[in-house]
């Protein structure tokens, strides 16, 4: 049960931060005067 709530736990962080990164990234890019998205 503990290796499933510490996973539990890595995904609830995980999904968040995987989801604001690309939407910042995409927010910061024409303050630094990049025109495209690269992956």
């Amino acid at each position: 049960m503990n290796i499933l709530r510490i996973a539990n736990l890595a995904l609830l962080i995980a999904f968040p931060i995987s989801w604001f990164a690309p939407v910042l990234h995409a927010g910061l890019m024409p303050l630094f005067g990049l025109d495209e998205i690269s992956i």
